[in-house]
């Protein structure tokens, strides 16, 4: 696909249908799990988005991360997991299928370590024991040392979520990582 000049002029399905066939036998799949996540965009209401944008307005919207959980809730990933699983799966023997399938299984992991690592704050939030402390440094381990494994595949801009959690969320990474 490189080499090709931009047409900006083409329909957006044509684009989609392009993408998509880079998955091979997977490309339906990866289409219902990417049709997925676009359901749950859609679902946020006006009104809620309204909210929540006053309710970060105080810090800065950018900090999207402390409203993350009401919309990626435990099923909500739980099911898009299931479709990458099915996408991968769908792969079967084609290797490069099976290489792009794993790359958004990488972004997917990371979305789902982060959550948890959200859900430790809060519970160390709400209740600061020793033993929830320990668990939300142990999710920002686990956390940090996914992203350290995964940071040359480029399934995120690893300084700039660094930065946003650490000024919006309060993630003061090398402290929270002191055992």
């Amino acid at each position: 696909m490189s080499g090709r000049r931009p047409r900006p002029d083409r329909p957006a399905e044509a684009a989609l249908n392009e993408y998509y066939s880079a998955f091979g036998p997977a490309g339906n799949a990866v289409r219902a799990y990417f049709d997925y996540w676009e359901k749950i965009a859609d679902a946020v209401s006006a009104e809620q988005y309204k909210r929540w944008y006053h309710e970060l307005t105080r810090i800065n919207f950018k900090n999207w991360l402390q409203v993350a959980d009401r919309i990626f809730t435990p099923q909500v990933m739980s099911n898009g997991r299931q479709l990458l699983d099915k996408a991968m799966t769908a792969a079967g023997n084609d290797q490069e299928a099976k290489a792009r399938v794993e790359f958004l299984s990488k972004g997917l992991t990371h979305a789902e370590l982060t959550l948890k690592t959200l859900a430790a704050q809060r519970t160390c939030q709400a209740k600061e024991t020793q033993e929830n402390v320990k668990r939300f440094q142990d999710a920002m381990a686990t956390l940090m040392e996914f992203r350290a494994s995964v940071e040359k595949d480029n399934i995120a801009d690893m300084g700039y979520l660094y930065l946003r959690e650490k000024s919006g969320s309060g993630w003061k990474h090398s402290d929270s990582l002191k055992k």
